[in-house]
């Protein structure tokens, strides 16, 4: 039987197979997302159909799934935020990182050459 290529992750949020090709991971926020919106107007919807043909909607049943599809998109909205303040963290350690040896190389500059370097 033949097996299935193996797959690698690489940076950029591509995978490689391993035959050398690319393709792009699905963003799952965003299909979560839609997912949610689609949900949401299909009840809408049908709400709006039961109300008209019965006069009364049952109201636990909408509360109920108001209340899970806005669960659902906080904590994505949770997930997203703590992605982006480690992001923010990793860039500041790499700024921070870049500046402290740019200022000893000024220095070893200053040093080496008596005086301001410009």
């Amino acid at each position: 039987m033949s097996e299935a290529p193996e797959r690698v992750r690489s940076q950029g949020g591509e995978s490689r197979r391993g035959n050398g090709m690319k393709r792009r991971d699905l963003p799952v926020m965003d299909i979560c997302l839609v997912v949610v919106c689609v949900i949401m107007l299909v009840f809408t919807t049908v709400m709006i159909v039961i109300y008209c043909r019965y006069g009364a909607i049952p109201d636990t049943l909408v509360i109920s799934v108001f209340g899970v599809l806005g669960g659902e998109c906080g904590f994505l909205a949770m997930i997203r935020t703590a992605k982006e303040r480690n992001r923010d963290r990793k860039n500041e350690l790499e700024d921070r990182a870049y500046m402290e040896k740019q200022e000893e190389k000024w220095r070893e500059d200053t040093n080496r050459y008596g005086g301001d370097p410009q």
